[in-house]
């Protein structure tokens, strides 16, 4: 699965006038993402409101939001290249798709629809790794192969869908702040990766696609009549899956790392987890977890251990978990 970098020294403002005029006088009324309105407090615009009575409210009005153009890469300032690519605004995670394509949307998804319909914009890449051209035999059953012969048949029949619950996809859904309150600290709105496992295409290097780049665009036109949007530049990038859990252990929690139960798992899956192109018995991890055997079914043992891998950091002393994590 994924693991999306959030960069901040990607996020940067270029644009003046009316943009930073407005994001300055904000800023002396109300807390809005921090270093975005920090930074932006250095004009004479923003000492001359300073200067003024803070008005009741500050009507920030809606906040509107798409997805930049789109590439991946064998490397994060590589050649742009295109991994089946695809943008959209879609409801939640589902395959209710508001508007689809594998362009650049052109039409901004506003915080008041999204508010309504749990609407994202969305961008997404790769191929569904779940939903397999059944042209191998790899141990799936009948129910198995059938069922990720229909998925991926629905997948290669429209290259314009995209599919949030099949791809790995980053979304936004846009806030409506409307008036705040000086001072007080809004939403912008949510982000998130649905970061499920995917197959990447060739590249010419050899090194994969793993790196994808684009923006989140959002725009102010309550705030800002006429405003063009702002552009905030990310990478995502894509990682190979293991199977180790992602249990965060803390000081007092309720988690203790061991290793695998004899007979049951290898001491060191208990540790580090598997890798999931590793093969076991020939299969790879994924199919267990697919079909729920054997190895890909958690649950107690009979002496009423529960068999689950970890990843996560040693505790500085295993006898008292008080102590923190080394």
């Amino acid at each position: 699965m994924g693991t999306s970098r959030a960069r901040a020294g990607h996020a940067r403002h270029t644009r003046t006038g009316l943009m930073t005029r407005a994001l300055a006088a904000l800023a002396v009324a109300a807390t809005a993402a921090g270093t975005i309105v920090a930074t932006q407090v250095t004009t004479p615009e923003a000492a001359q409101a300073a200067q003024e009575p803070a008005a009741t409210k500050i009507d920030v009005g809606m906040v509107d939001a798409i997805m930049g153009e789109g590439h991946t890469r064998e490397t994060p300032t590589g050649s742009d290249l295109n991994d089946s690519i695809r943008y959209g605004v879609v409801v939640g995670m589902t395959e209710d798709r508001l508007r689809s394509s594998n362009q650049k949307l052109t039409t901004w998804l506003g915080g008041e629809t999204a508010k309504n319909k749990d609407a994202w914009t969305y961008i997404a890449r790769g191929t569904p790794w779940k939903w397999d051209n059944q042209t191998g035999d790899y141990g799936d059953t009948a129910a198995s192969k059938a069922w990720m012969q229909s998925h991926y048949d629905k997948w290669a029949a429209d290259p314009t869908k995209i599919w949030v619950n099949g791809q790995s996809a980053i979304g936004f859904k846009p806030n409506n702040p409307g008036k705040v309150d000086p001072g007080q600290t809004f939403l912008l709105g949510a982000i998130r990766h649905n970061n499920l496992p995917i197959g990447q295409a060739a590249a010419p290097g050899g090194l994969g696609q793993p790196y994808f780049v684009s923006s989140l665009n959002l725009k102010f036109t309550g705030l800002i009549p006429g405003d063009q949007g702002e552009a905030f530049p990310f990478i995502n990038h894509e990682t190979y899956n293991t199977l180790a859990s992602t249990i965060n252990y803390r000081k007092g929690g309720a988690y203790v790392k061991t290793d695998g139960l004899p007979g049951f798992c290898s001491p060191q899956f208990g540790r580090n987890g598997w890798d999931a192109t590793q093969r076991l018995n020939n299969q790879l991890p994924r199919n267990y977890v697919l079909s729920g055997d054997t190895y890909g079914r958690p649950g107690y043992t009979p002496s009423g251990d529960f068999i689950g891998p970890a990843y996560e950091p040693d505790p500085v002393n295993a006898a008292d978990l008080s102590q923190g994590l080394r």
